[in-house]
């Protein structure tokens, strides 16, 4: 089957054509989801690590998980998509001492997205000449924007042609069937957070409603209640509705949309980010 071409707009906020057709890359990220890197870094530097935090206490080798989570950069750019990915990886990751380039760690976060691997990151990255903690607001935001330009560069070498159209089709409705098997997919998670890629619609308060992708992170809290990580609403714990329907598993929440100043209301059916990169970039 050709896949219909749809209009250029953004993947995330832009309304679209609701049809079998993948996205066009610009309506990936509002995917932009995307989530959510093929190739695991066993070894990076050999050095005893040192706490990065001292408050709350934390391993030595891990980041502290509010200071990621407060840090996620905003979404624009069509990045939901990275931003995510980062965010997870981080969470995820092991620390280790030293510093290296952006480039290199953003290549493995994006790569590792079809695995779900734990991976290795040094305490800081250098850029510019200057040198910045990872979990910082500028490497966050470094690293996000790396990630996106990945995935962008992909989607669209495959949206042009058949076959990789296909691919894309077959990523973005493997939907999530129930919550139970949502709630496997996050219990197998170490932290119980993962990237996920959504297709929905977005109500704003004017009463208009669009069709929109998104990538954004599901998480399972201590008290098995599931919230949601967006990007348009970065640092915030948001509670979420979840319903079965025909199609699969939805998720629904209320949040600020970007700088808008506006509150919009989503509702998406989601695919875990790796099953989505599994299929997108698989031979």
């Amino acid at each position: 089957m050709t896949p219909k071409t749809c209009r250029n707009e953004a993947h995330c906020s832009n309304e679209v054509n609701r049809n079998p057709a993948p996205p066009p890359m610009a309506h990936i990220c509002t995917l932009s989801a995307i989530f959510f890197v093929v190739c695991h870094v066993s070894t990076l530097f050999a050095q005893q690590e040192k706490p990065l935090f001292t408050t709350p206490p934390l391993a030595a080798n891990r980041l502290n998980r509010g200071a990621i989570l407060q840090n996620i950069s905003t979404n624009s750019d069509k990045r939901c998509l990275g931003i995510s990915a980062v965010a997870e990886a981080l969470l995820d990751g092991v620390l280790l001492e030293g510093s290296e380039k952006p480039e290199k760690i953003a290549e493995r976060i994006y790569h590792n997205l079809t695995t779900g691997m734990q991976l290795r990151f040094t305490r800081n990255i250098t850029d510019k000449g200057n040198l910045y903690t990872i979990d910082s607001k500028y490497s966050i935001d470094k690293l996000s924007t790396l990630v996106a330009q990945h995935f962008k560069h992909d989607y669209e070498r495959l949206v042009k042609t058949e076959s990789g159209s296909q691919k894309l089709i077959a990523a973005q409705s493997s939907f999530v069937g129930t919550k139970t098997a949502l709630e496997r997919i996050l219990d197998a998670d170490p932290d119980k957070t993962v990237v996920f890629c959504g297709s929905g619609t977005r109500l704003f308060p004017n009463g208009t409603a669009k069709e929109t992708y998104h990538a954004f992170l599901i998480s399972k809290q201590s008290d098995s209640e599931m919230v949601v990580y967006d990007a348009n609403d970065p640092g915030s714990a948001i509670k979420c509705e979840i319903k079965a329907t025909d199609e699969g598993v939805t998720i629904k929440w209320t949040c600020q949309y970007r700088d808008t100043k506006q509150r919009t209301t989503q509702s998406y059916l989601v695919v875990p980010a790796r099953e989505y990169f599994r299929i997108m970039l698989g031979e």
